[in-house]
């Protein structure tokens, strides 16, 4: 989170100081979410799924992908994402639903070409323990790239209220 919020604000939105209260808040997002709850939720997704998926690796990569990028990305990973983040940087609930709302389905967008074929490959044929540094390093880049649409979304939401 610290990486990939440095690399965003330093060399994509090329901010002259850093925030750090922003590079915290992906911090804490990334150690709570993808360090605590995706550790303990991925291996369930096995569990969910019928008979059939469970025959080769490719069904399983499948069937874990399409969990993971039809029912948790867009109902949990990414509204908690901005919920979070936003919270941590000191703005109120309402706040934070404004910036899901303004950057939700370009982060969907952005979360569905990065993670379809990271997870087909995560879910499909790496040893279930080494899923979650998989999904650390996958972070790295997609940090970046929801990072800066939720910065973008701040900046929208601010201005439309102006």
């Amino acid at each position: 989170g610290l990486i990939g919020d440095a690399v965003c604000q330093k060399l994509v939105e090329r901010k002259p100081t850093m925030d750090w209260q922003r590079a915290l808040s992906l911090v804490v997002f990334g150690a709570v979410y993808n360090g605590a709850i995706c550790t303990v939720v991925y291996p369930h997704y096995m569990r969910l799924l019928p008979k059939w998926f469970h025959k080769s690796p490719l069904r399983q990569g499948v069937g874990s992908t399409i969990i993971d990028n039809g029912i948790h990305s867009p109902f949990f990973y990414v509204p908690t994402f901005f919920i979070m983040t936003d919270m941590i940087q000191g703005r109120s609930f309402v706040q934070a639903l404004d910036t899901l709302r303004e950057g939700y389905a370009e982060c969907m967008i952005t979360t569905w070409s990065v993670w379809v074929p990271l997870q087909f490959v995560n879910f499909g044929f790496v040893p279930p323990h080494f899923r979650p540094l998989v999904l650390c390093a996958g972070c790295l880049i997609y940090t970046v790239q929801i990072d800066y649409i939720s910065g973008q979304s701040k900046v929208s939401t601010a201005q439309t209220a102006a």
